[in-house]
C-alpha cells in the first residue's frame, strides 16, 4: 500500500505478518522505519525528509493515529504496534541466530548484551554524537545480519542511509525508543492502554517534558492535515 502525502508517496507495511516476513532470514538489503502521526507532522515541516523516506524506505504503519486516518478514508488495515512487532522480530533473531549491531542510547555494551541475551550483538555505538565516521565500524557492521538505529526521527533515518552507502546485503531498521522499552530502561504503558491505542497518553504522564508538546500540540496538527493523506492499495 502507498500513503500519499500531497503529491509524494511512501511505501507502507500495514500488517505485522508482512513486516516479519520481509525481515525474515533470506530477505536481504531492506531499510525499514515506522510512520505515525508525529512522522506525518515532520514530513510537513521537512520536505527533504519526506523525499528521503519516499525514495528509500519501507514504512510500518505504527499506532492509532494513522490507523484511524485510514479508516476515515474507508481503507481497512491492521493497527500495528511497532514495538510489539519488534519484540516478535527479536524472537526471530534468536531462533535464526542472527547477529545484531545497534546504534542508540548510552548503553554499556556489556550491560546491553546481558539485557538482550541470548541475542548476539556484534557491536554497539552510542547514539549521542554529532558526526561519526562509520568506516571505522565496517568490520563489526559487516559481521551483523541486522543493524538497528534507535535515535528518533528524522536523525536515525539519515544515519541509516549513511551506513547503507557503505555496506551491502543488510537489513537496517530504524526503531526509535524500542530498545529502551525492551531492556526495561523506560516503562511501557499498562496493557489496557496499549490495547486501546492510548500509549501516547501514558507517555505524556510519564515524561511530559519529552512528550507533552509532541502529542498535545502534535495531535491537533495531525488532525488538521489528515485531509492531505490518501491511501492507495
Amino acid at each position: 500500500m502507498k500513503l500519499f502525502i500531497g503529491k509524494k508517496s511512501i511505501n507502507l507495511i500495514t500488517r505485522e505478518e508482512d513486516f516479519l516476513r520481509i525481515i525474515s532470514w533470506g530477505c536481504k538489503e531492506k531499510i525499514i522505519t515506522y510512520v505515525n502521526q508525529n512522522t506525518v507532522n515532520l514530513f510537513h515541516e521537512n520536505g527533504e525528509y519526506l523525499k528521503t523516506i519516499s525514495n528509500e524506505f519501507l514504512c510500518v504503519l505504527d499506532g492509532a493515529g494513522l490507523w484511524l486516518s485510514a479508516l476515515f478514508k474507508n481503507v481497512r488495515c491492521e493497527r500495528i504496534s511497532f514495538t510489539d512487532a519488534l519484540i516478535k522480530f527479536f524472537e526471530v533473531l534468536i531462533e535464526k541466530r542472527m547477529r545484531l549491531y545497534f546504534v542508540g542510547g548510552s548503553y554499556n555494551i556489556e550491560t546491553l548484551q546481558k539485557k538482550i541475551y541470548p541475542i548476539n550483538i556484534t557491536g554497539y555505538a552510542n547514539g549521542y554524537f554529532k558526526r561519526y565516521d562509520w568506516r571505522l565500524e565496517l568490520e563489526e557492521l559487516n559481521r551483523a545480519d541486522v543493524i538497528m538505529l534507535g535515535m528518533g526521527q528524522p536523525r536515525q533515518e539519515y544515519i541509516a542511509l549513511e551506513i547503507k552507502s557503505l555496506i551491502k546485503n543488510k537489513i537496517i531498521i530504524c526503531c526509535g525508543a524500542f530498545m529502551d522499552y525492551y531492556t526495561g530502561t523506560v516503562r511501557r504503558a499498562p496493557l489496557i492502554m496499549q490495547k486501546y491505542g492510548l500509549e501516547w497518553l501514558y507517555r505524556i504522564y510519564d515524561n511530559p517534558r519529552l512528550y507533552g508538546k509532541r502529542y498535545l500540540v502534535g495531535i491537533p496538527k495531525f488532525l488538521l492535515k489528515m485531509k492531505d493523506l490518501n491511501y492507495v492499495k
